[in-house]
Order: C-alpha cells, then structure tokens, then sequence
C-alpha cells in the first residue's frame, strides 16, 4: 500500500467547509466556515485567521478539494486535506462570529459528535524534537560549546527586550548534536484573531531559551489555547486535555 492510499484511510470530517489550523503535529484546531459562502470568501477568512495566529492553516472545502494557507495572502491548492490525528475545536476565537444558522447548527453537532467519537481520553504533546535538524559537520565545530557567560554558543542578546534568538545545539542531552532556533519575545507575532491580542507570552511553535536552568524550551502551538479575550464569551471547548 502506497503513502497516499494509507493516508485516504485515515478519518476525514465531512462537515465542509471547515478551516484546519495546525497547532502540533497531528494536531489540528477546526473553526466550521459558513456553507453559503463561495470559495474565494472561504479562503480570504482562512488568510484573515492565518494571519492573526500565525499557524500554518488549510481550508477544507471538499473531500478532495482544499487549500493550504502557509503564509498568509498564499494558498497552495491541493486535492489532499489533512487527515487522522488529534481534532479540536472552540479553543481558537474565529476572525469572525458567524451567524449561527440551523445548518451551521447541525454541522457543529455533527463536528462534536466526530470528535467524542474520534479523540477519547489522553494528552497531546508538542514537538519533542523543538523543530530541531541534524548539525552539519561545519555547525558541529562552530556552535559547540558555551559563551563565558554561559549561554549557549550562536546564542545573541536582542537589542530590543534583552532576550536570548539564534541557532544553537540543543544542551538536551537527549537532542545532542540538533541545532534549535530559540527566538526572542520580540519574534512574538501570535495573535488572537478576534481580540488581536497575543495568544501566549511567547512565540508559538517555537523555542526559547531561559538562562535560569541553561535549557531551550519548545512552547507548542496548542499553548495558545490558555488565551482569554476580553470582547465577550469564547465558545465552549471541545477536545482532550492538553499540555
């Protein structure tokens, strides 16, 4: 069995049209879209809430029909929508409240209905590897090490808000030899697509470093769920607990 025929295995929601938002690997967030609208309304709300949370996207519209939103203002269409893993919803405020229609209605219990039947019980977990790739024998000799100060070496001050960015290898001895980026508060562009707020007091989907304990740490994508706006009631949450 090829990659692609194991793949259209996998459970698809078939409440269309949806947008994806991925938050961890595997692990998607689902705002249900407005049936009524056409395509190019579909996908300009998928580049609105692209562009707020910063989160790597995809505008379901079909079974095999589909558009990823990796930067926002870019779609890359494709007849391959994501598939399996880990679904939520009501955890990411939408860029818009939509009205709630008796299809609108029907779809959303259809939508909880998939996810109780899907997830069950369990955690998710981000990315262990904190998007981290293999040094190349020239970074292996040029990052080793630390600074006098400590820090890890490629490690530099953001003139900014003093904070730690750069590559560097991972001091995780169990992630020797990786080179991770850590970025600073400045590289913070996470926003709530509703209230326009930042979802989490660090960079989503990324790493940083803490001069504390001398370690990078990864802050997954799902810990923007922790955010609270201040521009009314945020819809019931729907999904397995998370850490």
């Amino acid at each position: 069995m090829n990659d692609l025929s194991a793949a259209l295995r996998l459970p698809l929601f078939d409440g269309f049209p949806y947008l994806l938002t991925r938050v961890a690997p595997s692990f998607y967030h689902a705002i249900l879209l407005p049936a009524e609208h056409d395509a190019d309304v579909l996908l300009d709300l998928g580049h609105r809430q692209t562009q707020a949370n910063r989160l790597p996207a995809c505008v379901v519209l079909d079974t095999d029909l589909c558009g990823y939103i990796v930067n926002p203002g870019k779609a890359r269409p494709s007849r391959q929508p994501p598939r399996g893993g880990v679904l939520v919803t009501g955890q990411l405020a939408p860029c818009e409240d939509f009205p709630e229609t008796p299809e609108l209605t029907a779809r959303r219990r259809r939508l909880e209905a998939f996810l109780r039947a899907r997830n069950g019980s369990g955690c998710v977990l981000g990315d262990l590897t904190k998007g981290g790739r293999p040094a190349t024998s020239d970074e292996v000799i040029r990052l080793t090490g630390r600074q006098v100060n400590g820090v890890p070496t490629g490690l530099v001050r953001c003139p900014s808000c003093h904070d730690w960015r750069g590559e560097c290898l991972d001091p995780n001895p169990r992630l020797h030899g990786l080179v991770v980026r850590a970025h600073c508060r400045c590289e913070n562009d996470n926003c709530c697509a509703r209230c326009g707020d930042l979802l989490h007091d660090r960079r989503l989907d990324a790493n940083y470093y803490n001069p504390d304990d001398g370690n990078v740490w990864h802050v997954p994508g799902f810990s923007g769920f922790r955010h609270r706006c201040n521009l009314g009631p945020r819809p019931e949450r729907t999904g397995p607990h998370v850490h």
